[in-house]
């Protein structure tokens, strides 16, 4: 599973990069609640829950795997 979309740490707030998987993890939930409550595809729903759980399975930041410019070989 991706992620959908395409995260350029140049385009980012550095905030982001300070960020441990546990807040990127519950922005994505969040982003599921918020979709489901919009009544949105649930398959786009699922892929964010997803996302979450991948997210927390990382044993590493996903911080230090954009660094190394390996976010499309991030699982989920």
């Amino acid at each position: 599973m991706q992620l959908g979309c395409h995260l350029d740490r140049e385009l980012l707030p550095s905030v982001w990069w300070h960020m441990r998987n546990e807040e990127i993890a519950q922005i994505f939930e969040k982003m599921a609640r918020l979709l489901a409550f919009r009544g949105r595809d649930r398959f786009r729903i699922m892929a964010y829950e997803r996302a979450a759980v991948s997210l927390r399975d990382l044993e590493e930041d996903l911080a230090e795997i954009a660094a190394r410019g390996e976010l499309e070989e991030f699982p989920g």
